[in-house]
């Protein structure tokens, strides 16, 4: 199981975020979220991402506005890559 911590206002995401990672991303997410903004996710040290994590992540992204800023840091070009062909812009 891959081992997400947070520091201050980023969660750091690491190995392979798929389906069977879900569940527990959405709780870490939601707690994560319950700390004050600016939130950043740092999905530097992910090595894969399928449509549920990355749906998840865009869920989160789409609740941020300008007084609650959200963003994805570190996207290696192989994960953007993949991202980008499942439609899922970060």
């Amino acid at each position: 199981m891959a081992r997400r911590k947070s520091e201050g206002h980023c969660l750091k995401l690491e190995g392979s975020q798929t389906v069977f990672e879900a569940a527990e991303l959405q709780r870490r997410l939601i707690e994560f979220l319950g700390t004050p903004p600016p939130w950043r996710v740092d999905v530097t040290q992910v090595e894969y991402m399928d449509t549920s994590c990355a749906q998840l992540l865009l869920a989160a992204r789409l609740q941020s506005d300008a007084e609650r800023p959200f963003e994805v840091i570190g996207l290696s070009p192989d994960l953007d890559r993949h991202l980008t062909r499942i439609n899922c812009v970060l």
